[in-house]
């Protein structure tokens, strides 16, 4: 939460992705996290999942078996997955990368 208070979670399941490339990508076993005011993606999740995330100057490629498949930009701290829409599962949001999990 980033300031050591913590919550509860209020769900679990699937959040689709859909970048502005016109690829998508699902995400599985998902935490939904009432208060927390940004969607997070783990980078190293990413990487366990099978893709290939490259970061260079500012911007964070993913590639799926060599595939690209989305992008993301540094934006205050934090770099910002390119998505086609800001609306994830009905909420209006942005979505993260984090590099780690100290928050």
């Amino acid at each position: 939460m980033g300031n050591a208070a913590t919550n509860g979670i209020i769900g679990k399941g699937q959040v689709l992705l859909k970048f502005t490339s016109g690829k998508s990508l699902c995400l599985n076993n998902q935490l939904q996290v009432r208060s927390l005011r940004r969607n997070l993606v783990s980078s190293s999740l990413l990487d366990i999942a099978g893709f290939e995330v490259n970061q260079k100057a500012g911007k964070i490629v993913i590639l799926r078996n060599g595939v690209f498949v989305g992008k993301a930009y540094r934006s205050g701290g934090f770099f910002v997955l390119n998505v086609a829409s800001d609306v994830v599962n009905g909420n209006a949001s942005s979505i993260y990368i984090a590099e780690s999990v100290d928050l």
